[in-house]
């Protein structure tokens, strides 16, 4: 968190690479506010995503998604499976690797970025 990539200079998400395909559970519980799909790698953005607004008003994106499993309006609870891990929108390698990983950011009702740790945490 907080680190600069070739797309930021500060990076206010946390990546996460568990693998292409690998099952991606929600974090908190919360009403799925948006879902972008239909991207591919290198598409601008952030690529397929899934968002989740929670009981404060956080919004809780999980970005770079290869597939979304839910729809806007869904109320999920934490653990629920919403997507899997993939490499659409900007995502690169250093490593030659496919660039698959899950951005994780969260902001909060004040569009200030928190830190994602604790919540992946437990």
């Amino acid at each position: 968190y907080g680190g600069s990539t070739k797309f930021e200079q500060f990076h206010p998400g946390i990546d996460v690479a568990k693998g292409m395909g690998t099952p991606e559970r929600a974090t908190v519980t919360g009403k799925v506010t948006q879902v972008v799909t239909g991207k591919k790698q290198g598409d601008p953005g952030f690529g397929n995503y899934v968002m989740v607004t929670d009981a404060q008003g956080n919004q809780h994106r999980y970005s770079h998604l290869s597939q979304a499993f839910v729809r806007a309006g869904q109320i999920i609870p934490k653990g629920y499976v919403y997507g899997t891990e993939g490499n659409t929108g900007q995502t690169y390698s250093q490593s030659g690797g496919t660039g698959s990983h899950l951005d994780y950011r969260i902001k909060d009702i004040y569009g200030r970025y928190i830190n994602p740790s604790k919540f992946l945490t437990g």
